[in-house]
Formats: C-alpha cells, structure tokens, sequence
C-alpha cells in the first residue's frame, strides 16, 4: 500500500511503500519518524509519522472499472440463453457487474479507513 504525507521543505504531496495495514502497527514498527525523499524538490527530510495518510488507489478503481465494463457484455452473452424474460436479461446485465465493482470500491475505502483512523 503506498501511504502519503506532504514534504515539510516544499509542501508537495510525496508517496512511500508501506506493508503495514494500519497506522497503529506503521507506528508501532517505524518510530517516531521516517525519512523519505521527495518526490518534487528530491530532499531527503525526516517527517513525523504520525502525519502519513493513505488514499485510494485509483488503479484499483480502474481495475474495477474495467471489470464493470467487460462483465456487462459477458453477463449478457452468458444468460441470454438460459432466460427469456428480457426484464430480468437487463437486471442481471447492470447489477452483476455493478455489484462486482460495489465490492471493489467497498475494500478499497475500507483499507485507507483503516490505515486513516488507527
């Protein structure tokens, strides 16, 4: 999971790897601070870590995405034989796929809540 902070030399945003799943246990094994190299100005600068935070990753949500867009089309290809009412052929159509990337968007909020809140 990559967590985040802002540099402290030129208040831009800068990423780090971290396998820790919440911020209690990144705490707990990393000290009081990491150093980390900006990504903007390339200063390595020792920064609190009690102010790294996570985001969502937006390729998660592309993946997910992708997934909604290729799962219509084979949903539909997939039941259209074994039903024939076309109302319940449209419900499956969008909610399969809906669903699928309900869940995606789901997991992804709940693991930077979790990193976020402790």
């Amino acid at each position: 999971m990559k967590i985040y902070c802002f540099c402290p030399k030129c208040k831009k945003e800068t990423s780090i790897n971290c396998k820790y799943e919440t911020k209690t246990r990144f705490l707990m094994h990393q000290g009081e601070a990491t150093l980390i190299i900006c990504d903007n100005c390339m200063v390595k600068t020792k920064v609190d870590n009690k102010n790294f935070f996570a985001k969502e990753s937006k390729i998660r949500l592309l993946i997910a995405f992708l997934i909604l867009l290729a799962g219509t089309p084979l949903v539909y290809f997939l039941i259209k034989d074994y039903i024939s009412n076309s109302s319940i052929k449209i419900i499956g159509l969008i909610a399969i796929p809906s669903f699928i990337y309900s869940i995606f968007r789901k997991e992804e909020l709940n693991r930077v809540r979790t990193f976020n809140n402790g």
